[in-house]
């Protein structure tokens, strides 16, 4: 199995977006593109405005093995998610579905969780969550504080796929998480100095627009990742 995890890059909001592509969007993006030339069963656990909160307790609930390939787009570390008590009812109803598919609540097993980011706070239709996340980043922001908790959470990844003694790679899709000094021993953290945005357009260090990929960059993305792993 090839599991993948990102944010609306690997996703693919721009193909989510688009009338004419809407519907081909899951066959368009990298996971799918690497899981076809590997000819692979694929699981894309990538979604718009993801965390790597997210993506930590998603990869630690998965009964990994050695046959497996997990791949781990890092996203923005001051992103993060929290859980939902049981009676928690109010259902998102922006009236843009794009922006109410970053609200949705997710239920993994009964575990309850909402997504949280800086540029969710005027988009949420969830009162609770608007004045959480006005809170989170004003007052109590601290981006020193996301980057130092972005080491335990690849710490507790690398340990995780380490167990599994699987394939692995971890990336930083479109922005750093921590300096370039640390995780210097890990050769499965690729592309350091940079991210993957800049890289499948050799566009050296980490300026960039933040233009989502194309499909035939979304293709070149899948042919460097399966170089990386050979």
């Amino acid at each position: 199995m090839v599991y993948t995890f990102g944010d609306s890059y690997t996703w693919g909001w721009n193909f989510f977006i688009d009338s004419q592509l809407k519907e081909q969007r899951t066959q368009l993006i990298w996971p799918n593109v690497i899981a076809q030339k590997l000819n692979q069963p694929l699981t894309d656990y990538s979604l718009p405005a993801s965390s790597n909160w997210r993506i930590a307790r998603k990869l630690q609930s998965l009964p990994l093995t050695k046959d497996d390939i997990v791949l781990i787009g890092w996203t923005s570390p001051t992103r993060f998610e929290f859980g939902l008590a049981d009676d928690y009812d109010i259902i998102p109803n922006h009236p843009d579905i794009h922006y109410r598919i970053t609200d949705l609540n997710e239920d993994d097993n009964g575990i309850r969780t909402k997504r949280m980011s800086y540029h969710l706070m005027d988009s949420t239709t969830c009162n609770y969550a608007k004045n959480f996340m006005w809170s989170a980043y004003g007052p109590f922001n601290s981006e020193l504080w996301y980057r130092e908790m972005f080491k335990v959470i690849f710490t507790s990844c690398q340990q995780i796929l380490e167990k599994a003694g699987c394939k692995w790679l971890m990336f930083d899709v479109w922005c750093d998480q921590c300096d370039d000094t640390c995780f210097t021993d890990v050769s499965n953290y690729i592309y350091r100095g940079t991210h993957l945005l800049n890289k499948v357009r050799n566009i050296p260090g980490r300026d960039t627009d933040k233009e989502y990929w194309s499909i035939e960059e979304h293709i070149k993305i899948a042919d460097m990742l399966i170089e990386e792993l050979e």
